[in-house]
């Protein structure tokens, strides 16, 4: 498997604090954080594992759906801070939909003691209304495709 050398990696690289990992795959996720845990990374206190668990706002018919979070409404924030917690990860990045991502469901999880960022492939996204609103809901990533785009709206 990957989870192993890419930890090593991080290590040989003191990479700890400055690198994200960010994955669809739930079960890669808890095996990145159950093979941290077993090589003692956490117990070196240089070591973070700065990870996020991406889930989505909309179903995608054309992709496989193992591992795959997905965030219907407000009542689906219980189970998935459950996922995360069983995951090990210390973050969630939420696909931005307007329609669903409210204040409330960002400040949720952020109360629930995990950083909450933000990705989105649809440029209408990014823009200074949206990063305004994002950041007063305690975002703390916003995730890009396009960040000259993105750094214009500011």
């Amino acid at each position: 498997r990957i989870v192993k050398p890419i930890l090593q990696l991080f290590e040989k690289m003191d990479v700890w604090e400055s690198v994200s990992l960010i994955s669809f795959d739930a079960e890669l996720m808890k095996a990145l954080h159950c093979t941290w845990a077993e090589e003692k990374w956490e117990d070196k206190p240089s070591t973070f594992l700065n990870s996020y668990w991406l889930v989505s706002s909309h179903v995608y018919p054309e992709i496989e759906t193992y591992g795959l979070g997905y965030f219907a409404d407000d009542k689906s924030i219980p189970e998935l801070c459950d996922q995360l917690q069983k995951i090990g990860t210390r973050g969630i990045y939420l696909e931005f939909n307007e329609t669903t991502v409210t204040r409330p469901v960002l400040e949720a999880f952020s109360a629930a003691g995990f950083r909450v960022g933000i990705w989105s492939g649809r440029s209408e996204h990014e823009n200074w209304d949206v990063i305004q609103f994002l950041s007063q809901s305690g975002v703390e990533v916003i995730n890009t495709d396009e960040p000259r785009k993105l750094v214009e709206s500011l």
